[in-house]
């Protein structure tokens, strides 16, 4: 930025790689001139990379960072991932432009590379399905009135708390945890969306889900160190032609699919890549827990056995967890010399963890047959 320091001088004020400098030769000016441009394009790097469906960009006749950006080229001659808009004259200085959006043609997808990297959301959520097709990590912000000797049902839903309650079972798993521990981290921890009122009830609703029975006189918080694997990250490379239709497809292998179709059957190649928040070994057999804090209802009669399943149907739950099954099934046989599907999966848990009191304790299990698992691998993943 030009500064006048006197009537008859010049100062650039501008950073380069030693900091900020004010310069009063006129060499300066070339430097000075980058420093804005860096500038400039951060700035349209961030309004370029934020809007969550569409970004209307004005592309003016004077020499700007947009026009810098296209090099002299055409903005048609870009893809064929965007539509063009011409719009008459307008004084903006008396009103706000307003995108015409009725005028915009639906946006086609761009080929997705095979290098792309995808998560288990982007395989159900697409554009044209934004309303249909609600993303398995996205809970339902459900706001409750909080009184007196209320219980966890009460208290908000969201991703901020499902987050808070995820991270917090995450710590306990890696390491030998006191329970005096427990209420030092929620403290430590606590999300600015809850009142730290509340505090007590969330350090007893994490110790009851730690005590959660998931095998007969096996919970949690009995488990040793040594037997727990939290947040285990997995890669899949994909098949270059896979679809969505044939990954939905060759889940009906395991004998516990319900009827499922993906939103759209959109080409998935690529690496889907993610987490499982937890893998733990029972008698020689490795299995599979997700944490769920999804709001089904105000009370446990709310988490029964039809409505875990329609809340596992409705979010794409059961397809997350045939793909967790698989990144097991990868992981397992690149480190144990004799494994066998056959002897060494066990099961995939949702624990639903509102639904502790219930009569299933907030359980959702399937188990990983070796028969779904192998038609996945062969259907849909790259040779090793």
């Amino acid at each position: 930025t030009a500064k006048s320091l006197s009537k008859h001088a010049w100062g650039l004020d501008y950073c380069d790689a030693e900091g900020s400098k004010i310069d009063l030769t006129s060499e300066a000016l070339a430097a000075a001139q980058k420093d804005q441009d860096e500038d400039l394009n951060r700035l349209l790097y961030v309004a370029l990379t934020r809007a969550k469906q569409t970004v209307f960009l004005g592309i003016p006749d004077s020499e700007n960072a947009v026009s810098k950006l296209l090099h002299g080229r055409d903005v048609d001659a870009l893809g064929v991932h965007h539509s063009t808009l011409t719009v008459p004259n307008a004084d903006t200085s008396r009103q706000a432009f307003v995108p015409p959006t009725e005028k915009i043609a639906r946006l086609q997808q761009p080929k997705i590379p095979s290098w792309f990297f995808r998560s288990f959301s982007t395989l159900i959520k697409h554009d044209a399905h934004l309303d249909s097709a609600r993303g398995a990590d996205d809970e339902e912000v459900v706001t409750t009135e909080f009184g007196l000797n209320a219980d966890w049902h009460k208290l908000p839903g969201g991703t901020e708390t499902g987050q808070f309650i995820h991270d917090i079972l995450e710590w306990h798993a890696q390491a030998h945890r006191e329970d005096t521990d427990i209420d030092r981290l929620i403290n430590k921890r606590w999300p600015a969306h809850l009142d730290l009122s509340h505090a007590p009830l969330v350090g007893q609703w994490i110790r009851q889900i730690l005590s959660v029975e998931l095998y007969p006189g096996v919970s949690l918080n009995q488990l040793g160190v040594s037997q727990k694997r939290p947040e285990p990250q997995f890669e899949l490379p994909l098949k270059p032609d896979l679809r969505a239709q044939t990954l939905f497809n060759a889940c009906r292998a395991f004998s516990w699919w319900e009827p499922l179709e993906p939103p759209i059957d959109q080409p998935i190649a690529g690496h889907l890549i993610g987490f499982i928040d937890l893998v733990f070994e029972y008698q020689g057999r490795f299995h599979i827990i997700d944490y769920k804090t999804n709001y089904l209802g105000p009370n446990d009669s709310s988490y029964g056995d039809v409505q875990l399943q329609a809340a596992m149907q409705r979010s794409f739950y059961p397809l997350q967890a045939a793909i967790y099954g698989l990144a097991l099934h990868r992981w397992l046989g690149s480190r144990l010399p004799d494994y066998d599907p056959d002897r060494h999966l066990g099961d995939v848990t949702y624990l639903f963890c509102r639904g502790i009191h219930s009569n299933n304790a907030g359980l959702w299990r399937r188990p990983l047959e070796t028969p779904g698992i192998l038609a996945l691998e062969e259907q849909c993943l790259c040779t090793r």
